[in-house]
């Protein structure tokens, strides 16, 4: 049976039905370029990449979505079953700083333990790279300043330090909300401690 460009393109979509799958887009994009023409390709990755996009947004609207039925405790509890990889998988949207994975990390920020806890601070670190003003939106009580704004690694060499600082100075220096520029200011402190 032949492989035609429309059926790469849904494996390729495939791949993003979970966070985790994608890591393995680049995977995808090079098997889906392998099976097509290059004049199709530029627009089959596109498509790939929008598809990619609604799935892993969709994701994100049904976890929160059984939040805001079942209530956080009981998610955050379904989510560490067994060997906990729908919690990594979460963890991991949560990374790529999407306005619904953001969303879904205030609301549970309400009902984890110190360990899930500290899962959140350090995948919302990593999302203040790619969504500063995201990031600090959700800033409050449940999700401080000083615990988000930090290099997310433990025991980190000096260059993986001075590469995440410049990287989140970098993200907090586009935002430009007036209402978000104290949480800035203080985000950008923290960062230096």
């Amino acid at each position: 049976m032949e492989i035609t460009p429309g059926m790469m393109l849904l494996r390729v979509a495939l791949l993003c039905r979970v966070p985790s799958g994608i890591r393995s887009l680049t995977a995808g994009i090079m098997i889906l370029k392998s099976y097509s023409s290059l004049r199709l390709f530029p627009r089959l990755v596109l498509a790939a990449l929008a598809l990619c996009s609604l799935a892993c947004g969709q994701q994100a609207k049904a976890v929160s979505d059984e939040i805001d039925s079942k209530g956080a405790a009981s998610v955050v509890k379904k989510l560490n079953s067994s060997n906990g990889s729908q919690w990594k998988a979460l963890i991991r949207g949560i990374e790529t700083g999407a306005p619904e994975w953001l969303v879904v990390a205030r609301k549970l920020s309400t009902a984890t333990d110190a360990g899930r806890t500290t899962d959140l601070y350090f995948a919302l670190s990593l999302a203040l790279t790619r969504n500063a003003e995201g990031v600090l939106s959700i800033l409050g009580p449940n999700l401080p300043v000083e615990k988000v704004c930090t290099v997310p690694y433990i025991e980190p060499d000096e260059k993986t330090i001075r590469t995440y600082r410049l990287k989140a100075r970098s993200s907090l220096r586009k935002v430009t909300s007036a209402e978000l520029e104290s949480k800035k200011k203080a985000c950008l402190k923290a960062l230096e401690q």
